[in-house]
């Protein structure tokens, strides 16, 4: 005998978990670099949808949904077999994009097809639909990703469909098991037939995993969502892997972290956009020299697109002593960052001019030379 709760506080779990470790990814990322302010809401939204679909789930007649799909099931075949596969299986699909439970059967030309049966469905080929289940349960609207909303609201969306999908295959497999054996009033399947039941992505696309059970064979089948491609949203993943370059906060938390210091510094930096600006701290002058290009020029002559490089500006401000220039480098360096500029190029010399330290690569600026 399934336990019901037990089965849905197993799939459940690894939203808990998943939620758990973004946390602890972030924290540390945050105790390393700072910032993390962002991204830490986008997992707060995150969080309170998973708890509000686990309590919707938890709340769920799951003992009435299962009496229902034997219901359902029955009715289907009640007086009439299933067909078989060219392997001579009974073998049904779960579309996952659909929430449906189908059949394949032979087709003419020997391969497996869809079999249009289940008289009581609008979609013939369909035996069992749980798509207004699924709707319910997983809601809609309510996670957000401030940077690419339509991935992170797919995958989010997804895991639950998946957690969904999970549960039901684990209250479903022992249903065909007793109706194969028949051990379900009414209902004749053929005799010494190997159930199969396909998890796939469409009922046309390839198995994602694929579940067998001959006569005899044990009801009871557990299977975990992340058999059938449950993961980490990508949206969050990324931003936690790029967690330096995409948090502005972070990333300014590293240069002071990471920043070694000399009597002459140079910092490139470029936006995705094509605008650079280069920053160079000279402590003996007391000097801070900035180059800034904007985005390259388009110029458009019918059928022909000129890219010009932008002319660039070159501003010099003095200061009264090397510590308010060191001060002023910094703010220089925190409004760069702030305004999405990510460093490309780090130059430090000391006193005698020679290059201590060379990281990246430094932005050409060949109108420098020329004046």
């Amino acid at each position: 005998m399934v336990n019901i709760d037990e089965l849905v506080g197993e799939q459940l779990e690894l939203l808990r978990k998943k939620d758990v470790e973004f946390r602890r990814r972030l924290a540390k990322l945050q105790q390393a670099y700072g910032g993390g302010s962002r991204l830490s809401e986008e997992l707060d939204k995150l969080e309170a949808s998973d708890r509000a679909f686990a309590n919707r789930v938890v709340a769920y007649d799951w003992v009435g949904l299962g009496e229902t799909m034997v219901d359902r099931l029955r009715q289907a075949f009640l007086g009439e077999a299933p067909a078989v596969d060219a392997s001579g299986r009974i073998a049904f699909y779960f579309d996952l994009e659909r929430a449906e439970i189908g059949l394949r059967g032979r087709g003419v030309g020997g391969g497996d097809v869809r079999v249009r049966r289940a008289r009581l469905f609008g979609k013939r080929e369909v035996v069992l639909d749980l798509a207004l289940v699924f709707d319910e349960l997983v809601g809609g609207g309510q996670h957000t990703s401030s940077v690419y909303p339509i991935v992170f609201s797919h995958d989010a969306e997804r895991n639950r469909r998946l957690v969904l999908t999970a549960t039901v295959i684990e209250l479903l497999w022992p249903q065909l098991t007793a109706m194969a054996r028949g051990e379900v009033e009414g209902v004749r399947f053929p005799e010494h037939r190997e159930l199969r039941l396909e998890i796939a992505a469409s009922a046309s696309g390839a198995a994602l995993l694929t579940l067998t059970s001959r006569e005899g064979a044990v009801d009871d089948v557990r299977i975990s969502a992340v058999q059938i491609g449950f993961g980490a949203e990508r949206e969050i993943e990324r931003q936690l892997d790029e967690y330096v370059e995409v948090d502005a906060d972070a990333n300014y938390g590293r240069f002071l972290k990471e920043r070694q210091t000399g009597a002459y510094e140079r910092r490139d930096f470029v936006e995705p956009l094509g605008r650079s600006w280069s920053v160079r701290l000279d402590r003996e002058r007391y000097e801070i020299e900035e180059y800034q290009r904007e985005r390259p020029i388009l110029t458009i002559k019918r059928a022909v697109r000129l890219l010009d490089a932008a002319p660039f500006v070159r501003t010099v401000e003095a200061f009264a002593s090397e510590a308010l220039a060191d001060e002023g480098y910094e703010r220089k360096v925190r409004l760069i960052i702030d305004q999405g500029f990510r460093q490309v190029y780090e130059e430090i010399c000391g006193v005698s001019g020679v290059a201590e330290k060379q990281r990246g690569t430094a932005l050409s600026w060949e109108e420098i030379a020329e004046n």
